[in-house]
């Protein structure tokens, strides 16, 4: 029986929470580096999903588009988490011409 990540973050404590923040701050850091450093990825976009639970916050990053590196999402954030609670993941753009 598969348990969705939303329904596991509702049920841990805060110390597990702040535990997954960190971690996907961490991997999104690194993702972002890694995009950066490959020359074939010109931007980035916020990908939040379509499910009910997104909040307006993601949702408005992800209408943004691809957007610069070092541009913030219309939230201020620079890469995806926007929350504790946060399931979003930063996508990169292709520069088909590196």
């Amino acid at each position: 029986m598969k348990t969705c990540t939303g329904q596991l973050m509702a049920k841990s404590t805060p110390e597990e929470l702040k535990e997954h923040y960190e971690f996907m701050l961490s991997s999104v850091k690194s993702t972002l580096s890694g995009y950066v450093q490959s020359g074939v990825i010109s931007g980035k976009y916020w990908m939040a999903g379509r499910d009910k639970n997104v909040c307006e916050v993601c949702r408005e990053n992800e209408k943004a588009g691809v957007i610069p590196f070092d541009a913030l999402f219309p939230s201020g954030h620079l890469h995806p988490p926007a929350g504790e609670f946060c399931r979003c993941v930063l996508g990169g753009q292709t520069d088909e011409s590196a």
